[in-house]
């Protein structure tokens, strides 16, 4: 958290009615309007008018979202959000895409009025940059894009202690699902957890037996993202988190389906 010196002054209007403060912190302060201070008694009449200047001092030479940049450069020189690690919600960090932009940073793709380091799709294509820079397209070509989920199919054997397996590549945001293969009437259940960029942890559980010798599970990883494919079939992959309860709890997708209902495929929680 930035270390800020902080000096409030309030201007009230209104009969000039005594003012309280407490709880001073870097998001606020409480304050309490009081008539006559010295016999506790609080004045109710009309709503008083409270203004509030705050004056901080931002030390620049520090990096406060940790993205590679110091304030002083986001601010003089980038235009990002030094309080933003990802500051056009690309998915890569406003040092490493700069990195990856080098001269280009300040260009403008397409046109939009958005220098490309400030333009979450420079090159209008429907695609992020980041996903884009990730998988090696080119976020400034339009014809330059994925021609379907980025995505890849796997098979591991999995029993009751969590192992590790790698995508054998860098994912900007994956989403993780798996299912036994040839299983069908057992009461085990696949569990995931801890899905990175580079990989993710699976096992089987099954609450009456106990230990489970490893059988093979096969998944399935994908970019999350909103995908239409050339026979006009929509792919969505997106992720949530919930905790294990009783009740449904809704997720809606981040864009509606307008075709026939969709099919499923999900994974359990670690």
């Amino acid at each position: 958290m930035l270390q800020f010196q902080v000096a409030l002054f309030f201007l009230l209007s209104y009969l000039s009615p005594h003012l309280f403060l407490r709880d001073l912190t870097w998001s606020g302060v409480e304050a309490r309007i009081t008539r006559f201070p010295q016999s506790g008694f609080t004045y109710f009449g009309a709503d008083n008018s409270i203004g509030f200047i705050a004056l901080s001092y931002l030390p620049l030479d520090l990096d406060s979202d940790g993205d590679g940049f110091t304030d002083r450069d986001e601010l003089q020189i980038y235009g990002t959000d030094p309080t933003l690690t990802d500051s056009d919600g690309d998915g890569l960090g406003d040092g490493d895409e700069a990195a990856e932009w080098g001269d280009s940073w300040d260009g403008d793709a397409d046109n939009d009025g958005l220098v490309n380091i400030l333009d979450i799709d420079s090159d209008n294509d429907g695609y992020n940059d980041g996903l884009e820079f990730t998988h090696g397209f080119d976020p400034a070509d339009p014809l330059d894009f994925p021609d379907g989920p980025i995505m890849r199919f796997g098979t591991v054997q999995a029993g009751s202690e969590w192992q590790s397996v790698s995508f054998g590549r860098v994912y900007l945001d994956p989403v993780v699902v798996a299912n036994p293969v040839g299983d069908t009437f057992s009461q085990a259940v696949v569990s995931i957890r801890n899905v990175v960029s580079t990989g993710f942890q699976i096992r089987r559980v099954d609450e009456g037996s106990g230990d489970l010798d490893p059988a093979t599970v096969s998944y399935i990883v994908m970019e999350r993202g909103t995908y239409t494919l050339p026979e006009g079939e929509q792919v969505i992959a997106e992720h949530s988190t919930q905790r294990a309860w009783s009740i449904y709890a809704q997720h809606t997708f981040s864009t509606p389906f307008s075709g026939t209902l969709p099919a499923w495929m999900t994974a359990g929680p670690g």
